[in-house]
């Protein structure tokens, strides 16, 4: 039992079907799955980085948490970096669960942004936009009118 719980402290596993491949089969002796960790970038979601850093994670051992935290904090884009940065996780749970989060406000954001770029800048006397004749001014009020 002692050899799982060191395993299970130097690994990142997610099932115990990734337990049992890993076990029979091992790493392939011409991977650098560090290598790997310290160069992976994020290109999609927070999720897709995520599930490949835990992957190339799950192929390693002996590294420490500081080790995992700071390469997946520095794999990540720009824009969901500084969010995460600022709150200084020590955990790699804490990380990617701020990475997540960070992501998700990013989004709400880009929503609302759509949103409101929909708005005109100014109405017209006549209360129609002159960049969108969807809306109008009513008693002050903005209305979308169909």
């Amino acid at each position: 039992m002692n050899w799982f719980r060191w395993y299970k402290k130097s690994h990142v596993l997610r099932t115990w079907q990734e337990l049992v491949l890993q076990l029979r089969f091992g790493n392939n002796a011409y991977e650098d799955p560090v290598g790997q960790l310290t160069k992976l970038k994020q290109w999609s979601t927070v999720k897709a980085y995520q599930e490949k850093f835990e992957e190339l994670a799950n192929k390693t051992t002996g590294l420490s948490e500081d080790f995992f935290v700071s390469c997946f904090v520095n794999g990540l884009k720009k824009e969901v970096l500084a969010g995460v940065k600022m709150f200084a996780p020590r955990t790699i749970a804490q990380t990617m669960g701020l990475a997540q989060l960070q992501e998700e406000t990013i989004e709400a954001l880009v929503k609302k942004n759509k949103f409101t770029q929909q708005i005109p800048k100014y109405i017209t006397h006549s209360g129609t936009s002159k960049m969108d004749e969807g809306l109008k001014l009513v008693g002050g009020i903005l209305i979308w009118v169909q």
